[in-house]
C-alpha cells in the first residue's frame, strides 16, 4: 500500500493514506471519515489482513454506501486472496472487476488506476511511453537546420469550451505573442493533446494578470519582461535576460509562479 500510494502521489494523484495524512494526536475515526468524505475513489486492497480488521470493515461499508447510490467509487485490488474468500466477505465485492497482484505488476496496477482516476495523467503517461519507445528505436543523424520544417497538419480540434479558455488567455497576454488569434489557435491544434498546453498558457496568463494587478502602473517594456520571465519558468528555466524590471521583480514573479503552479 505504501509503494502504491507513493507512486500515485508522484503522478499528481492526490492520495489520502494514513501514513501521509495522520499526525500524532489525530482522531482516527474522524480522520478516516474526512478522507472517505473528501475522496472521489476508494482503492480497496483485499488481503487476508483486510478481511480480519475492524477498521477496514468500517471503511469498506462507508464506501459501499456511496457505490450503492450509483457512484463508481470502489476500485478493488486482490492481494493474496481467492475469489471464494472474497465471496465469503462480500458478494458485492466479488462481482466487481478487480486488479490482482498475482497477475498485475505494481506499475500495471498504477496505470490501470490512473486511467480511471486521472485520465489526463494517463494520456500523458502513454504519450511519454510512446516517445521513449521512439527514442530507443531511433538513430542519431545530423540534419541541416534549413531542412527542418514544422508540420502544418492539425492533430486535434479545440472544443467550444477550450476555445473560450484560449480566448481568455489571448486577450490577456496576446499582445506579447506577435501572432493573430487564429494563428494562436492553430498552434494548439497542431498538438495531439492540446489540453495540457492550454493549461500551461492559462497558468502563464493567471500569473501575468496577478502581477499586473499588483503593479498597475507597469509600462509595456516591463510587462514584456514579465511575460518572458513567465515563459522561461514554464519550461523550467531561470529567467535571465531582463532589461526593464529588477532582480527583485524577477524573484517576485518566480514566487508567483511557484505558488500558482502547485
Amino acid at each position: 500500500m505504501r509503494a502504491l500510494a507513493e507512486r500515485l502521489d508522484a503522478l499528481q494523484v492526490r492520495v489520502w493514506y494514513d501514513e501521509f495524512s495522520l499526525k500524532v494526536g489525530d482522531s482516527l475515526s474522524s480522520s478516516i471519515d474526512l478522507g472517505l468524505r473528501e475522496s472521489r475513489f476508494g482503492i480497496v486492497v483485499l488481503s487476508k489482513a483486510f478481511l480480519q480488521k475492524r477498521w477496514t470493515e468500517y471503511e469498506f461499508r462507508s464506501l459501499l454506501s456511496r457505490q450503492v447510490n450509483g457512484e463508481r467509487v470502489i476500485l478493488p485490488i486482490w492481494h493474496g486472496v481467492t475469489k471464494e474468500e472474497v465471496k465469503v466477505y462480500s458478494l458485492f465485492l466479488a462481482d466487481i472487476f478487480a486488479l490482482n497482484t498475482d497477475t498485475y505488476s505494481l506499475e500495471q496496477i498504477v496505470a490501470e488506476l490512473v486511467s480511471v482516476i486521472r485520465p489526463d495523467v494517463f494520456r500523458q503517461m502513454r504519450l511519454e511511453s510512446f516517445i521513449n519507445q521512439v527514442i530507443r528505436k531511433g538513430r542519431d543523424m545530423k540534419v541541416p537546420r534549413s531542412k527542418l520544417q514544422m508540420s502544418l497538419n492539425k492533430r486535434s480540434h479545440l472544443t467550444d469550451q477550450q476555445l473560450t479558455r484560449a480566448k481568455i488567455v489571448y486577450y490577456g497576454i496576446g499582445q506579447h505573442l506577435n501572432k493573430s488569434f487564429q494563428d494562436y489557435i492553430n498552434l494548439f491544434e497542431l498538438d495531439l493533446y492540446p489540453e495540457r498546453e492550454l493549461q500551461c498558457w492559462e497558468l502563464i496568463n493567471a500569473c501575468y494578470m496577478e502581477y499586473q494587478n499588483a503593479h498597475p502602473h507597469c509600462s509595456y517594456p516591463e510587462l514584456e519582461d514579465v511575460f518572458q520571465s513567465l515563459l522561461s519558468l514554464s519550461i523550467g528555466r531561470t529567467p535571465e535576460t531582463v532589461i526593464a524590471i529588477s532582480d527583485e521583480d524577477v524573484a517576485e514573479i518566480a514566487e508567483l509562479w511557484k505558488r500558482n503552479a502547485r
